[in-house]
């Protein structure tokens, strides 16, 4: 335990890195439901379609992947 964090510091912590989880799990979620409109028919026929979807999948890749590198930003802080 770091000595540096008082106890408040830390639940704030603990506090941020249970929202960031939330986020990941609500996100990845989401990118299963784009995933799989991503193969339906109607929309692989459509271009425009297709293409607004791609891109929702690669702006959802880059949230996860943004929140999972602020997770590890606070686990390192909270672990020192």
């Amino acid at each position: 335990q770091p000595a540096n964090l008082s106890k408040n510091q830390r639940q704030q912590i603990e506090r941020n890195i249970n929202k960031t989880e939330t986020k990941i799990s609500e996100l990845e979620k989401k990118l299963r439901q784009l995933s799989f409109q991503i193969s339906e028919p109607e929309i692989i026929a459509d271009h425009l379609k297709l293409r607004k979807v791609s891109e929702n999948v690669e702006q959802t890749e880059r949230q996860i992947q943004n929140l999972y590198t602020e997770w590890e930003n606070l686990v390192g802080k909270l672990n020192g």
